[in-house]
């Protein structure tokens, strides 16, 4: 039986995390809303941000960006209200990702720039990374394959030092813009 302990609700988000790896979406949904309102009951308010960021992730890989944007301003909120640096870089980033997926570059790049200032004043490498690989995305769609190339070989050399399985993705996409630039 659940107690609602900050323990279980740290649990189920790790299950929500496993199904978000095996892009099974619905259940990582459920997951989340369930690890949202167990933290939410005990006034966790580290483990109701952590739950909105990923609750925000998998809205945006189902496509629904709207609501990834509302979460994600909620979880911004909680990150800029506990003082959070890190995770108020990493939910700049996908919000910036989530724009892109919105086909709205300008946004993107407002939301992805702060982030890697952020990221880089407290040495988060690999919010960094993430935020040059959305960088370079919304770059490429402004057609502006130059800046696009550069944020993106920046994102793949910090995978690369952090042997991120994210650099394979990164090498993907510069090998797909030089195809394009050639």
């Amino acid at each position: 039986m659940l107690k609602n302990t900050s323990a279980e609700g740290s649990i189920i988000g790790n299950i929500g995390s496993t199904y978000l790896d095996l892009e099974d979406y619905k259940n990582a949904e459920s997951s989340y809303l369930m690890r949202y309102e167990i933290a939410k009951k005990i006034n966790d308010k580290v483990g109701e941000g952590n739950a909105l960021n990923n609750l925000g992730l998998t809205y945006t890989y189902l496509g629904r960006i709207s609501d990834a944007l509302e979460t994600y301003n909620q979880r911004l909120s909680i990150a800029v209200d506990l003082g959070d640096k890190k995770s108020e870089a990493n939910v700049l980033s996908n919000i910036g990702l989530a724009y892109t997926r919105l086909n709205q570059p300008n946004d993107s790049l407002k939301f992805c720039k702060k982030s890697i200032l952020i990221a880089r004043k407290i040495g988060a490498n690999l919010i960094e990374a993430n935020a040059n690989a959305n960088l370079g995305v919304a770059y490429n769609q402004l057609g502006n394959n130059v800046k696009a190339k550069k944020h993106l070989e920046i994102a793949l050399q910090i995978y690369e030092f952090l042997e991120s399985p994210k650099a394979v993705e990164a090498r993907t996409r510069l090998k797909m813009l030089d195809d394009v630039i050639a």
